[in-house]
């Protein structure tokens, strides 16, 4: 399960894929960011996405600073336990990744824009996506982009 730290961390990777789109390791760290999302495990580990990443060769220390630098939690964080909110954040996750394969630059700073807020949202949503979220920014992905964008 994530906890309130691991979101924060997976807005840090949403915001530099919006800021370096064409980052040539940007879907190898999709890939670890979807392990992470995909795994059942009901565990509390902390710092899954920084030790995932930190996993990753040659991957910019100084553009990926947050990732070497475990935290240590002193109590007991929220955790996101929504279904939907895993779901959610898969899916999105696997259509940033399908842009950078598919060489589509402004989708994908456009949907990394979309997808940065998203996780502190949740935390501050009572780890919940807040319907706004949905009103707001996935519909106007769907309007310009793909209409099926999280449905």
């Amino acid at each position: 399960m994530l906890s309130v730290y691991d979101l924060y961390d997976l807005s840090a990777v949403y915001k530099l894929i919006r800021y370096f789109p064409q980052y040539e390791l940007n879907i190898i760290i999709l890939e670890k960011v979807l392990e992470v999302l995909r795994c059942k495990d009901n565990t509390i580990s902390h710092n899954q996405f920084r030790t995932v990443l930190s996993e990753i060769p040659f991957l910019d220390r100084e553009r990926f600073e947050f990732v070497y630098t475990n935290n240590v939690y002193t109590y007991f964080p929220s955790l996101l336990k929504d279904e939907l909110a895993y779901k959610v954040l898969i899916e999105a996750t696997e259509k940033l990744k399908e842009s950078i394969v598919s060489n589509n630059t402004q989708f994908t700073i456009e949907l990394a824009d979309c997808l940065h807020d998203l996780p502190p949202d949740i935390v501050e949503n009572q780890m919940k996506i807040p319907k706004q979220y949905w009103k707001r920014e996935f519909a106007a992905i769907r309007r310009k982009w793909d209409k099926t964008f999280v449905k």
